[in-house]
């Protein structure tokens, strides 16, 4: 009986997915975290785009970012559905032009005792903000549905951005990309939150996509 009803539930299913046309189809990309591994997942997304024969394959309507992640989702959600080979040449010209100096400094002028002892993080990443503000400004707003997750260093709750939120989307991307001790935590007084690295927590948030 019960792999009669099962046959029955994998016919059902298989005939709704038959009737959805592209057109009907949602699709979304979730981008972890990792580092210099978002440099990868630029190079995935570039290798898929002209890899695939049926390019709508990658007309993301929400994409996801933690950490990392959020970055390379900051630089899908600039573009238009259908502007996927801009968008590739874009993720790859961001990481491939990106140096350490564009990501941290010392404080200055006490270096890491600084850091440590009057911010909550051992480097300033004052860096990253001014290289995302400049690179992703011109073409804000951000186009699709989109997820940006961080944790609360208050609660150790989850927090995700999206389209609704405040519109501060470069300190949206830099909250979720604070590396706990490595980068100071970001405050976000309005909303009584303080904001470090979502991989603290979940490095992959596909259920805010789903």
């Amino acid at each position: 009986m019960k792999q009669k009803t099962a046959t029955i539930m994998l016919t059902l299913s298989l005939l709704l997915i038959s009737l959805v046309s592209a057109d009907d189809m949602c699709r979304a990309l979730a981008l972890s975290g990792g580092g210099a591994m978002g440099a990868y997942e630029a190079g995935a997304l570039w290798g898929l785009y002209y890899a695939l024969e049926n390019k709508t394959d990658m007309t993301y309507d929400v994409v996801t970012g933690v950490s990392a992640g959020s970055i390379n989702m900051g630089g899908v959600a600039l573009f238009d559905k259908g502007d996927e080979e801009e968008l590739v040449k874009f993720l790859s010209f961001a990481w491939q032009n990106l140096t350490s100096d564009d990501v941290y400094k010392n404080w200055w002028p006490l270096s890491v005792v600084q850091g440590v002892m009057f911010h909550s993080g051992i480097f300033n990443n004052q860096p990253l903000t001014d290289y995302l503000t400049e690179l992703m400004l011109p073409k804000l707003p951000f186009k699709r549905k989109y997820m940006i997750s961080a944790v609360d260093i208050n609660t150790g709750s989850y927090h995700v951005f999206n389209e609704s939120s405040n519109t501060d989307y470069v300190k949206q991307v830099i909250s979720s990309a604070s590396i706990p001790f490595v980068f100071p935590h970001q405050h976000w007084p309005k909303e009584h939150l303080v904001l470090m690295d979502g991989g603290t927590v979940w490095n992959t948030n596909m259920v805010s996509a789903i």
